[in-house]
Order: C-alpha cells, then structure tokens, then sequence
C-alpha cells in the first residue's frame, strides 16, 4: 500500500467547506495510515490470549511446569495458593495425589524389575556352573578317549615297526649267510634313537604346538625329543670341559670349577666320573674315550683330605665299575682304579661293629662320623655300598668287599624294628638306633632302594634282601603312606619323636619308581597295591612341578596335618628323583603322560636353568621369575638326570632292565646270579663269617677260613710283611709243616707273637689276620685269600 500525500499550502482556499473537506481527507488519510497497526495489534492481542489460556490449561495439566510464585510443600499440602494463582487449589490436589499414586506405581514396577534382574542373574549363575559341569565331564571324556585312542595307534604302531624290524633283521642274516651283508653291531643304532648333532643349544624352549595345530607322529615326536635332551646333555658336558675340566663340578655362571675336597687341594674330577656312563649309553662314543682317557692319566685317590665314603662309593666306585661294564670290559685299568679307591674306603669299616664311619680321609686313612650326626653313623650312607662292594668282588675275585658289605646288612636285620622301618642314626660301636627318625627322605632314602636292587643284582637268588625289602615296603604302605585332603594326593610322610612328620622331600620321588619295580619283580599279594602306590607318589611328584610358577620342584613339599601340598623350602639344585619315577613308570606302563611330564620338566629346565655359555645350573627360588641362578651344576646332572630324560625317551633296549640294575646315581651295573659263582661262602646263614671286631687304625682286618695247606697270599705291593695269628691252643701255625708264601715265593716264618699288634685267635674256623708294613707311608691292603681265589 502506498501513501497519499495532499499538499495544503499556504495558496489553500479559505472557504469552510474546502476546511472540512481537507480535514476529512487528511483524517481519512490518517486512518488510512494507522489501519495495518490496529490489525497487528488485534493479531498480538488475539495470540496473547490464547497463550495464557494454553499456559493456564499446561499449568493445571503439568505440574512439573513452572508457576509464576513456586510452593512449599507445606503450602501444597495445606491447599493454600497464590492469590495470583490460576489454578483452584482442588484441582491441584487432585493432580499431586494423581503424581503421588503414578510415583508409588513406578517404585511398584522397579521393585518387581528388580526382583526379575536377580532371579535372571542366579538363573543364569545356575546354568554356567551346569554346563561348567558337563563341559569337565566331556572333556574328561575326550581326553580319555583321545589318550585310549593314542595307545592304541602307538601300540599299533610299535607292533608294525617290530614287525618289520624283524624282517629286516631276518633279511640281514639270510644276506649274511650269504656272505653280502657283514652283521657289526657298530654299524646300527637300533633302539637308541637318531645320532644327533652335538651343537648343545636348543631353540625351543616353549611347546610348539598350538592346541588347533595337529598332533605330530608319535613316533617323530618322541625321537625329536630324545634329540633335544641328546643335545642338552651336550650342552652341560662342554660347559664343563670348557670352563671346569678335571675339576668335580662346574660353577657356569662364574665360568670356573669347584671341588668337594678342603684347602685348595683338587678333586677326583667327580663329573667326569659322573658323566661316563651316560655319555655310553646316549652314543657319545669319542667323548666317553676323551673321558676315559683322563682318568687314566689323571685320577688319583691319595689326597689329604676327609671324603664321604657314600658319595665316593655311589658316584666314583660306581662310575668306574659301570663304565669298564658297559664299555665291555675292555679297560682293566677301570678295575684297578676302582679297588684302589675301595681299599681306601675299607678303612672307615674298621669299627667294632663294622659299620662304617661317615669320612675317611684317603691319604691318611683315618675316619671318623661328623658332629652333626652325634658320634651316629647314617642310614642311606652306610645302608647304600652293597651293589658296589658286590661287583667289585666279582671283578677282582677278593670277597672282602661284599663280605663287608654284607655284615652291614646283618647288622641291620639283626636290630632291625618288625614294621621293618628302620631309623637313620646307628651308634657303630654298639649297633643301636640313636633315633627314631624314620624316612625316605634324606638320611633314608637309598637303604630301602638297595634292599630291593641289590637283590636283582644277584639274579634274584640272594632272598634275605628281597625279604627284607618286602617287610620295609609293607611297613611303609601301612605307617607312611598318606592321602592328602581334598584332593586326595599321594605322598610319603615320615616318622619322628613318635609322631607322623606330613612332609615329603623331592629325594622320596624316587620311591614311585621304587613301589613299581618292586611290583613288577617281585610280584606277589602286594603287586598291585605297590604299582597303584607308585603311580600315586608319581603322580604328588608331577604336581610338585606343576605347581610353582617355574615348573620346577621344591627342595621339600608340606603336607600339613595332612592337607594338600604347599612347597616348603623352594631352591632347586637339578634334582633327578621325579624324571626317575616317570623312567620306571613309562617302562612298566607305556602311558605317554609320563614321557609327557617328562618332556614339561625338561623344558622348564632349559627355560630357567640353562647357562647359555655352557652348563645348567640350580636356581634358588621356585616361586620368583625369573629365579636367581645358584651358580652350581651338579655332577648328578649329567649322570642322573639327563640319563634318566634319554632312557625315558629312547626304546626299552637302550637299557634292558632285566640285564643291569641301575644304582642311587644312575649308573648301570650288570645282573649275575652270584657275585662269586656258588662257591661263594653263605655269609647269611652264618653271621659269625665276620663277627664284630675291633680294628687298628690304619690296617685293614679281614677274616677268612684257613682250607687246606698251604695257604697263598697276594701281595700287589712289593715290600710287605704277611703275618698270620695263632691258632686257638697258641701255637704258631707257620713253619714247614704249614708253609706261608708271599705271591713272588719267598718263604716266611716271622712268629706272629714278636709283633704286639697281632691278636690271632680261631672262632669257628675263621681267624684274623693282619697286614704290616715296611714303608708305613704308604699304604695297601692285603687279605689272605684260599688257594681257589688266589691271585
């Protein structure tokens, strides 16, 4: 719309009516100006209303709304308004009871939401632990159908490969008959496994198999891992020629060696001793020779210095012995090594009992029992010589060493309790027990092991051992053998101050391997319990691996008031006890869980223990990882352990135990149904074969029956004097009509009573007898032998 502009000027009409007709249009022109205002104005005024008619009604309607002055709850309650209020207060209680019942109806529904969220949650809490149930059982299942189902392949497998290496076996000597293939047992390496390389580093230290991964061969498998451990021995063998070479151990931390003996007087090289036959058996043919060669040249016993008689005789008397065994007999020098070192040793035997002393010092050849020990001799040391003391009168064709061997065992059986467990302390002046401490622990262990094995060692023929043995064994089912609570783990407990002790050392392990031997040879109403009870203590031994953070043992695992295991001491010094138990178990069952468990250690050994510059070494705590090395690696490392690793790994003919019994430390000796043929003396059945007697320090005495006439002696020394006691009437049984020579013939006839240190005397037919010495620096021992045994 456009204005009208009316122009009334000063030349304008004065004329009234042109007046009013100029007011009237200049008010119709200002009507017409004010027009769209007014219509504006009714628009805003017309809205306004309706906004405070809508704003009143949302007032009413929606309490939450704001008002112009906000109530107090009182205020509400009291139906009291604002006089500005646009709301009657009966509506407004209306709508706040209204409020009121939709807020106690939500609460309603929360409640029941809640309760609905819970019962959802235990319904679900529920049906997890049922299908954790089944999920167990289902696997338990599968994983006994899985390991049914690889025995059977692995037996399948292993009947196929018998067969056919009896074809080829059958086809080489048809060729060798022939004259086209020549039969040199050099030549194969049947049941040993694969010849391995001897870099010494394994690179797989973690399992390498994925479970969505399939399962390798079996039988690739188990020789890929008879190859790693090959290796692993190798590896700790040249740490030790590289970094502690003649010496008795290896520290490979400190890149040096270490010896047993005081003052800085070198040892026996105790590792190469240790290591021998290991190095035979595995195939290390050139290494064994390199080994060999050294003792030789190197080894010698006369050194000032105290030694253990039962480390000496299980470690060097049976290194020496097992090695000239395994290695054919071939080196005779093994032999003579071996008696020098037993003739040494012999003299801790001269008590009035005849159980030996603890030490002798092997130059000197004085002996005595530690402080510690309270003046007692121990157990496991003087109860573990008879396997040694036998083969080495087999070889050598002197009884004396068995015979003193075995007055020990008499000893024993004539004192020993009717449970047949025997305590660990001896007084060796009047053979009574100076404890009742009994354990197959340490201070224990070995004495029931040699009952069992020396008895194999005589081709089953020497009973006395087996019976005692099987006393011992139902002894321990009956008093030692416990089941932990929940979980119902097997374990050996120990006897002390008239109580049981509920803790088990990792030197009892071996007693797995021990209860199933003994089942499995001597058989009998007890066979079974003994097999099931050497799977159990086998099974506590796998866990005590299985429990710590490393996957190594503990020195001692508590079993407190009979509860399930807790580790006590936590250092690890390469112990092979466990491995032993899973060799024996393996042998007797065929159940790849063993050789499994077997395979789990070893790998926790490479991971933690193993010295990348060469070596193995013991670590201090289980439980902390990385652990802290203890800077040692034990000789029975490499005789033990890793032995106990191969045989586990290789075929049952690496090792045949129905030809050799193996000893505490691991070394083979070989099965003879009579140490000396039977001809052999009876010591059994009449004890007084070797009566308790008191001996002078510094002679060997020994006691022999006098057959026939004349009596030969054996000298290996030149330069000793022979003299022989007085019968029982007193008179002088040398002379003419009794001749004595000496091994080169010459005639003697010195009378035994000018010399104050012969005691002759005659108790049924045996008699005493004494060696003397022109040159008292030296030392030898001589015994007095019938014409069939003389040298």
């Amino acid at each position: 719309m456009h204005s009208v502009k009316v122009d009334v000027g000063p030349g304008a009409s004065d004329d009234p009516d042109d007046k009013n007709r100029s007011t009237q249009a200049h008010l119709f022109v200002g009507r017409a100006r004010n027009q769209p205002r007014k219509i504006a104005l009714l628009v805003l005024l017309v809205l306004l209303v309706l906004i405070i008619v809508v704003r009143a009604e949302f007032t009413v309607t929606a309490p939450t709304f704001k008002r112009k002055k906000k109530l107090t709850p009182e205020e509400i309650k009291a139906g009291l308004m604002d006089p500005e209020a646009e709301v009657p207060a009966a509506k407004l209680q209306e709508v706040l009871k209204k409020n009121d019942e939709l807020v106690a109806e939500t609460k309603k529904v929360e409640a029941e939401v809640h309760d609905t969220v819970e019962q959802i949650k235990a319904e679900k809490a529920e049906l997890k632990k049922k299908t954790d149930e089944a999920m167990q059982e289902w696997k338990a299942e599968t994983e006994n159908q899985l390991r049914k189902l690889k025995s059977d392949m692995r037996k399948s497998l292993k009947d196929s490969r018998s067969a056919t290496t009896q074809s080829i076996e059958s086809m080489k000597l048809l060729m060798s008959e022939a004259g086209r293939v020549p039969l040199d047992p050099s030549q194969g390496n049947l049941g040993r496994g694969p010849e391995m390389g001897d870099t010494g580093e394994i690179r797989d230290v973690i399992p390498e198999y994925e479970p969505d991964q399939p399962l390798p061969d079996p039988i690739q498998e188990n020789q890929r891992r008879l190859g790693k451990v090959k290796d692993g021995f190798m590896h700790a063998w040249k740490g030790y020629k590289q970094f502690a070479w003649g010496h008795d151990e290896l520290q490979p931390l400190s890149h040096k060696g270490k010896d047993w003996l005081k003052g800085n007087v070198v040892g026996f090289g105790t590792t190469i001793l240790d290591a021998m036959t290991t190095l035979w058996v595995m195939g290390f043919h050139e290494e064994f020779d390199v080994a060999i060669d050294w003792v030789q040249k190197n080894l010698d016993f006369n050194k000032d210095s105290d030694m253990s008689c039962f480390e000496s005789t299980i470690r060097m008397l049976g290194g020496l012995l097992s090695a000239y065994e395994l290695s054919g007999e071939k080196h005779r020098w093994l032999v003579e090594k071996a008696t020098s070192l037993a003739d040494r040793l012999l003299h801790s035997y001269n008590t009035t009992t005849g159980i030996p002393h603890a030490t002798v010092n092997l130059k000197t050849l004085k002996h005595q029992n530690p402080r510690w020990a309270g003046g007692a001799s121990v157990l496991s040391e003087f109860g573990t010589v008879q396997m040694e003391m036998k083969t080495l009168s087999y070889h050598t064709g002197n009884p004396v060493y068995d015979k003193k061997a075995m007055n020990i065992i008499n000893v024993i059986r004539r004192h020993m309790p009717p449970d047949g467990l025997t305590p660990t302390y001896m007084d060796p002046r009047t053979a009574k027990w100076t404890t009742d401490h009994v354990t197959l622990g340490a201070l224990g262990d070995s004495y029931y092991e040699y009952l069992l094995k020396s008895w194999l060692l005589t081709g089953q023929t020497e009973d006395q051992y087996k019976d005692m043995y099987t006393q011992a064994a139902r002894g321990i089912t009956k008093k030692l053998i416990k089941k932990s609570h929940p979980s119902g783990q097997t374990y050996i407990a120990q006897y002390k101050r008239g109580s049981i002790v509920h803790k088990m050392d990792h030197l009892a392990c071996f007693a797995g391997g021990m209860f199933a031997l003994g089942a499995q040879t001597i058989k009998g109403p007890d066979a079974d319990k003994w097999m099931e009870i050497g799977a159990g203590i086998t099974e506590t031994c796998h866990l005590m691996y299985k429990s710590t953070r490393t996957g190594l043992a503990a020195e001692v695992s508590e079993f407190r008031s009979g509860s399930d295991m807790t580790p006590g001491p936590a250092y690890y010094i390469l112990r092979p006890e466990t491995i032993e138990a899973f060799f024996y178990m393996w042998r007797f069952t065929k159940d790849q869980k063993y050789r499994d468990w077997g395979w789990e250690m070893f790998l926790a050994a490479e991971r933690w223990c193993k010295v990348e510059t060469g070596g193995y070494s013991g670590i201090k705590n289980v439980n902390v990882v990385p652990p802290q090395k203890d800077d040692l690696m034990q000789s029975f490392w490499l005789a033990e352990t890793m032995k106990y690793l191969y045989l586990l790994f290789a075929d049952d003919d690496a090792l045949k135990l129905d030809e050799w019994v193996i000893n505490t430390e691991a070394h083979p000796l070989k099965i003879r149904k009579r140490v000396l043929g039977e001809d052999m003396p009876n010591y059994w059945e009449d004890p007084s074969v070797i009566p308790p007697h008191e001996a002078q320090e510094g002679y060997i005495v020994d006691h022999h029956t006098l057959q026939g006439s004349p009596v030969s002696f054996s000298s290996p020394v030149s330069g000793y004097i022979l003299k022989v006691g007085m019968d029982a009437a007193g008179a002088d049984i040398t002379g003419p009509s009794n001749p004595v020579k000496s091994k080169d013939g010459n005639f003697i006839a010195q009378q035994c009573n000018a010399d104050p240190r012969c005691k002759g005397f005659n108790t049924n037919g045996y008699m005493k007898t004494e060696v003397t010495h022109l040159t008292p620096e030296r030392n030898c021992n001589l015994y007095i032998k019938e014409d069939a045994h003389s040298s």
